[in-house]
């Protein structure tokens, strides 16, 4: 799985099956984030379930926290919906 994210391009991810795509908006000065509902490709794939819920994620998220090379989203105050590591 993965997520790359562009305040002027959106974000791309792949989450085991089709790539996803949408527009992102940030308001970096608390740490807020936005993601649309986006489109994906439409492959036909054994196991949807943690695609599914990857794209449900998204619609959650409402924070974001940067924690050297971790990345966290975040709903309200609550425990981290996900998390990613930076990779080059």
């Amino acid at each position: 799985m993965f997520i790359k994210l562009n305040s002027e391009e959106g974000y791309v991810a792949f989450a085991g099956c089709n790539n996803m795509m949408g527009s992102v908006e940030f308001k970096d000065e608390k740490s807020l984030i936005k993601f649309t509902k986006g489109a994906s490709t439409l492959m036909a794939c054994p196991d949807m379930t943690t695609e599914q819920e990857f794209a449900e994620m998204l619609e959650k998220v409402d924070n974001y926290s940067i924690n050297g090379n971790n990345l966290s989203f975040n709903r309200g105050r609550m425990a981290p919906l996900a998390r990613f590591e930076a990779m080059k």
